[in-house]
């Protein structure tokens, strides 16, 4: 077998999450490849315009080589045997994060996980993120029976006050990762972080901040250095769960009713 014109010499799994499979391959002459099989078209796709885009910051992502519709061929990165500092891991998001657009939202549409992520483009933040983001995963619950009439009641009061509850947090539109958590990043062997599996958008950055504290991994000293480059409002812990309502309600989606009590939880600390 080939990869790239190159004879395969060596394939071996690798971990590639909930939504591919994933193998290392080393051909004959040594190059190493991670490729990456997904069994939903579109996501190879999706994931290697998001690389691209992230790689405009000048931060760490893996190398595309090619893809189609079910195939992603990356450079492959050797990982850190131990973990690194996370101030190196704050300063390269904060670099993303100074990555801008004239509009919230991104050139199309993409995925979170392998959950659709609808990205047209608005110049209102509360009003993209309500339609792109809330509306349409509990359109998706309704559709896959996960919704409840409580779900509804309680999304319904939110989008009452989601101008209060981001009243005074303006910013222009900023190059967001989309999916930040602990398994979305890895150090490689200089100690550099290297951002993988993105799904991204132009938003605002407290979003994904938010979501590495959905499920933990991430130190004070990292939220500490990320403000000392590049502030965030003095409150902006008071919004956690609100962004992560949309993460939630996309687990939900994914997982199952295994998120519903999280969820309402999360709603529920603002209406």
């Amino acid at each position: 077998m080939k990869i790239l014109g190159e004879t395969i010499s060596k394939s071996t799994p690798i971990d590639g999450g909930c939504i591919s499979s994933c193998r290392k391959i080393t051909t004959e002459s040594g190059k190493r490849y991670v490729v990456k099989y997904y069994q939903k078209c579109g996501i190879a796709q999706a994931e290697a315009t998001g690389l691209a885009e992230l790689a405009k910051a000048k931060v760490n992502v893996p190398h595309v080589y090619d893809y189609s519709d079910n195939q992603l061929i990356l450079g492959y990165i050797e990982r850190a045997p131990l973990y690194a500092s996370p101030q190196q891991l704050a300063a390269s998001l904060a670099k993303v994060h100074a990555v801008t657009s004239a509009q919230f939202g991104f050139t199309a549409d993409n995925f979170i996980g392998s959950t659709e992520q609808a990205n047209t483009p608005n110049n209102d933040w509360v009003h993209f993120f309500w339609e792109n983001r809330i509306l349409f995963q509990l359109q998706f619950a309704e559709r896959n029976n996960r919704s409840t009439r409580e779900l509804t009641i309680r999304l319904s009061k939110l989008e009452n006050r989601l101008e209060s509850i981001l009243s005074g947090t303006e910013e222009p539109p900023t190059l967001l990762h989309g999916d930040l958590w602990r398994n979305n990043y890895f150090y490689d062997k200089y100690g550099q972080p290297v951002f993988i599996d993105p799904a991204v958008y132009y938003g605002h950055r407290e979003s994904d901040i938010a979501m590495t504290t959905l499920f933990g991994g991430f130190s004070e000293e990292f939220y500490n250095v990320y403000n000392e480059i590049s502030p965030l409002k003095d409150d902006w812990r008071q919004r956690l769960n609100f962004y992560n309502i949309y993460h939630l309600l996309n687990h939900l989606n994914l997982f199952g009713t295994g998120y519903y009590n999280q969820l309402i939880e999360s709603i529920c600390y603002y209406v």
